[in-house]
């Protein structure tokens, strides 16, 4: 075989993108760590390091060998590159999911609802709350363990794209950037990942978009909010990789560099609005202070009409 067979060669243009692209995945592997630290039983949080490091690894093998299927580096950006996809599936799912069970709204079919809504004053109306609150945890733990399903069965079908091993167990590299594969199934399945991908997000996004603008504790003027950040991602990755060929290596990579970047943003975003329900809840739970009772009784005092006596809480 000419070497030829074992390469696809970067334009000598795209070599500098490619280096923006790592140094840029560097600042969010940054941001995204931090991150991670501050939520480190979260899965959305957790895996979001990992595809940054992926990215930058990916990028800088590109600005450097380029993929040349006879190195070794290559050969571990496959496979780094082929958790890409699972893992941003998984990331969008499971932040979606955090931000909607967190003030209790309705999500891909599940019903969250917040325990003071299911309480009853008789053992008959408790019992059907809890009956309620069992069947709602089974089906929100079997669509995040499908979920989860698929994101592992797109991280198989990525390496088998990536590696296709022949009978004396010699791995040949067949990349999403150079499909060698004799059958349309090979393509197929090259392609299927993506468009699950980008199919998700689109979703999860209009999800987000909604939650902000409708459901979120800092309500926006406007729906033009931050919370629009991962459907603008969803729709740079699409474009991204809906690109010809002589520059699809290029813009699949920007497409997933603007996603991971909307996913990023929108932590800021998931943060903020965690921090003030929870401040919410705890408001809520103390008891006023004497400050806040002398206040009260002194307007009560002035305005005696606006609370009549008889309805006044201790």
């Amino acid at each position: 075989m000419s070497s030829d067979e074992y390469e696809v060669h970067v334009l000598p243009a795209f070599v500098p993108i490619f280096w923006v692209f790592a140094a840029v995945g560097i600042v969010l592997f940054y941001f995204s760590l931090g991150y991670a630290k501050k939520y480190s039983t979260t899965a959305a949080f957790l895996l979001t390091p990992f595809i940054c490091f992926s990215i930058v690894f990916d990028n800088a093998v590109m600005a450097t060998t380029g993929i040349d299927r006879r190195h070794a580096s290559t050969q571990a950006m496959l496979a780094f590159h082929a958790c890409v996809t699972p893992m941003l599936l998984l990331v969008c799912y499971e932040l979606a999911y955090l931000v909607h069970k967190h003030k209790s709204v309705n999500f891909c079919g599940i019903s969250f609802e917040s325990g003071h809504r299911e309480r009853g004053s008789s053992c008959d109306n408790a019992g059907a709350a809890s009956d309620l609150a069992k069947r709602r945890w089974w089906v929100s733990t079997c669509l995040r363990f499908f979920v989860w399903l698929v994101g592992c069965a797109l991280l198989v079908l990525n390496l088998l794209v990536a590696y296709r091993w022949t009978s004396d167990l010699t791995p040949e590299i067949a990349s999403m950037y150079a499909l060698h594969g004799d059958s349309t199934a090979h393509a197929v399945c090259a392609i299927l990942p993506a468009l699950v991908l980008v199919a998700l997000a689109l979703y999860i996004g209009l999800r987000l978009w909604n939650y902000g603008t409708n459901y979120s504790y800092m309500v926006h003027a406007t729906c033009f909010n931050p919370w629009i950040w991962m459907l603008v991602g969803a729709v740079a990755l699409l474009i991204g990789y809906l690109m010809p060929s002589p520059i699809y290596a290029l813009s699949s990579n920007a497409g997933e560099l603007i996603m991971m970047a909307t996913i990023v943003r929108m932590f800021r975003e998931v943060h903020h609005d965690m921090q003030q329900g929870l401040q919410f809840g705890d408001r809520r739970c103390q008891p006023p202070s004497p400050t806040d009772s002398a206040t009260a009784m002194k307007r009560e005092t002035r305005n005696p009409a606006r609370v009549p006596p008889t309805f006044r809480s201790s």
